[in-house]
């Protein structure tokens, strides 16, 4: 491990990888984790220094202990959820964002008489001699109906509507 910060700090090489909560934040979980190395001394100095008291017994040192792991069972759930809360939020905020704008380029769209198709649709462009095919991007409304047209060299025009036929040339 090259940094200890960037590890407690969701930031390290595996932070994709070895987390269960997507969130950049600072892992308190892992911090306790680490923390326990160091709390364990200390409850033992702790054990020492108490075994001066006769009034402390048994039953008072399993209530520390229990009180000392409810800590950081607690702490460790805590953090685990509000790192999950963030990263629905931010999952949601995206999503919402996402469809704000289709609703937001639907809506432009509307205004200008514009109707765009999420999947082109197969037609032919009525010529003299053969029709040509095309694919139907687009409709939209001005003095007369137009269709957004792609044609078999892939460029792009507006057409007249009533120079087209939507279905396979026949």
């Amino acid at each position: 491990m090259a940094n200890p910060l960037e590890f407690l700090i969701n930031r390290g090489e595996n932070a994709e990888t070895n987390q269960v909560v997507e969130a950049p934040a600072f892992s308190l979980t892992k911090v306790l984790g680490a923390g326990a190395i160091i709390i364990t001394p200390i409850a033992t100095l702790l054990v020492e220094a108490l075994k001066k008291h006769d009034n402390f017994k048994a039953q008072h040192y399993v209530a520390l202990a229990i009180g000392l792991l409810g800590f950081l069972a607690i702490t460790a759930a805590a953090d685990v959820l509000a790192r999950s809360i963030a990263v629905a939020a931010k999952q949601n905020a995206e999503a919402a964002q996402r469809g704000l704008d289709t609703a937001r380029v639907r809506a432009v769209a509307s205004m200008a008489r514009l109707v765009p198709f999420d999947t082109p649709i197969a037609a032919h462009r009525v010529r003299a001699g053969a029709d040509e095919p095309v694919k139907v991007l687009a409709a939209a409304s001005a003095d007369d109906p137009y269709l957004l047209v792609q044609r078999e060299d892939e460029k792009i025009a507006w057409v007249l509507a009533d120079t087209i036929t939507i279905g396979s040339a026949t």
